[in-house]
């Protein structure tokens, strides 16, 4: 049998896995990923509504903050607790990977 809450995780947090994808990837250059990202959360009642598994939010809420956080070239100061393009890119792959891992315990036990 299909675990209903599991299912719709994966369905909710598939947008969120092709962005960072291609963020990851340079396919999406920073400032483009940041307007995406945000008007998607901003938009996501799922998210919102904290729907999502507790692992799955702890993941999405502690990157939020790291878009959040993101300054661009022109503003950004060293050890004023900005986060640059690198970091960005560099806290969105290990969000990915973590994400990936959590969808791939979700197949494996439907």
């Amino acid at each position: 049998m299909v675990n209903l809450k599991k299912l719709e995780d994966t369905l909710h947090l598939k947008k969120y896995l092709w962005l960072l994808e291609k963020f990851v990837a340079k396919e999406v250059v920073v400032e483009d990923f940041e307007k995406l990202f945000l008007k998607i959360r901003s938009d996501d009642q799922y998210w919102l509504q904290s729907r999502f598994d507790q692992r799955i939010g702890k993941v999405l809420d502690t990157f939020f903050l790291d878009v959040d956080a993101y300054t661009p070239p022109a503003l950004f100061e060293e050890g004023k607790g900005d986060i640059n393009e690198e970091s960005l890119r560099l806290t969105a792959s290990r969000a990915l990977d973590t994400l990936q891992a959590i969808l791939q315990q979700f197949k494996d036990e439907l």
